[in-house]
């Protein structure tokens, strides 16, 4: 086993040992000794190993138990005990911060009025001021993702900012440092949640991967965020459904995803089309179970509406952005406006369709834990299926 193949298995072991602290004494040290004993009969792994492995699920359990504030009286895959503010403080309290938002609001809603306004409030910086209304269109036609900050929108912006400081012809290391000061001043302005961060944090290792010649595999990439997630929210694991959702989706995108994409490829000669349908089947596959557990709710609906308002999110962030910009004159917002107006008309469309949604959803736990171990097996042999063989002796090797 290679060090980086190893370094993986770290990563595991301390989140292992933050989901052990979460339970009773005799729970977590049951669980340890069965990890430890099928890592010894699976991998045949030496001793100095087992001991690396041991001091880092020692070092998660310690981490869980010295910032878990009080949240160890919550009993662990209990839906009641979901909360995405668990354990953190919320950057809106910042006096600086309340302001900006609060003025870049008052001007997006001078600009926008309303939904529209809000839809574009909630794609760049999360805030949620929809309407009831459309906030139940969005849920029921499974694009509430795109009313939220998340992940995808954060990976729009570092994209687009690569691209530009790229066109500055910078050197490397000044791009990657730019790069960093903006994503931590975003992640700072909207807060810190759990998709942003950890899109966050994937961004800024993808980008610094080169400069240190080595592999920017999607799936070590995903697996190191995560752990630097818990390190510093030790409580997200179990009781923040929005890092799950985020962590499931991302991995079903780079596992399922990739490999649908692959197989539709005879038959979609659109790319654009195809990727979206691969990555929005993906995701609500790998998205789904939880969902059912902690939400009570199933929506297939969004298979079909992303393929439509998934495409129009980049324009109504780009052009809602340069609507703000502008000066006030009477047609400078109105691109901003259609696109943004064209997403509300698909939520609307969607939400009016007879099936496709199913409510109070009965799902146990059992039956999540048997769902995603099955899909969490296969995603895992996908991952490794797309991953080239010559990169195992990098850092940003696969995930097992």
């Amino acid at each position: 086993m290679t060090f980086a193949q190893f370094s993986g298995h770290l990563l595991l072991a301390f989140l292992l040992g933050v989901s052990f602290a979460a339970f009773s004494n005799v729970l977590m040290v049951t669980g340890i000794c069965c990890c430890l004993a099928l890592y010894i009969f699976l991998f045949r792994i030496e001793s100095t190993h087992l001991i690396g492995l041991l001091l880092c699920c020692c070092l998660g359990i310690w981490r869980f138990e010295s910032a878990s504030l009080g949240v160890k009286n919550l009993v662990p895959f209990k839906s009641t005990s979901l909360s995405t503010s668990a354990c953190v403080q919320n950057t809106t309290d910042i006096p600086v911060i309340v302001a900006l938002r609060t003025s870049l609001s008052d001007r997006i809603q001078k600009r926008l009025p309303g939904d529209e306004g809000a839809l574009l409030a909630g794609t760049l910086y999360g805030e949620r001021g929809l309407s009831s209304e459309m906030k139940l269109a969005f849920r029921n036609a499974g694009m509430t993702h795109l009313v939220a900050v998340s992940g995808s929108n954060l990976s729009i912006i570092a994209a687009a900012l690569f691209s530009l400081l790229g066109g500055l012809a910078l050197h490397k290391r000044s791009m990657v440092g730019l790069l960093f000061c903006v994503i931590v001043l975003f992640i700072l302005f909207v807060g810190l949640q759990a998709p942003v961060v950890r899109a966050g944090i994937m961004a800024i290792l993808s980008a610094a991967a080169p400069l240190t010649g080595r592999f920017a595999n999607g799936p070590r990439l995903l697996l190191v965020s995560c752990a630097l997630f818990v390190f510093f929210r030790p409580c997200a694991l179990f009781f923040d459904p929005a890092f799950a959702l985020s962590f499931f989706a991302t991995w079903g995108l780079m596992s399922y995803g990739a490999a649908l994409n692959k197989k539709l490829e005879p038959y979609f000669k659109i790319t654009l089309l195809r990727s979206l349908f691969a990555e929005s089947t993906a995701a609500s596959l790998m998205t789904m179970p939880y969902a059912a557990w902690a939400f009570g709710q199933v929506s297939l609906l969004g298979l079909i509406s992303n393929l439509f308002a998934v495409p129009i999110v980049p324009w109504a962030m780009s052009l809602g952005s340069l609507c703000l910009l502008l000066p006030e004159w009477t047609h400078s917002c109105t691109a901003a406006k259609g696109s943004l107006s064209a997403m509300l008309w698909i939520a609307k469309l969607a939400d009016t369709l007879p099936y496709g949604v199913w409510q109070k959803v009965l799902f146990r736990t059992p039956s999540l834990l048997i769902v995603m171990g099955i899909l969490i097996f296969y995603a895992q042999k996908l991952s490794r299926r797309h991953v080239d063989n010559e990169a195992d002796d990098t850092f940003m090797s696969p995930l097992a």
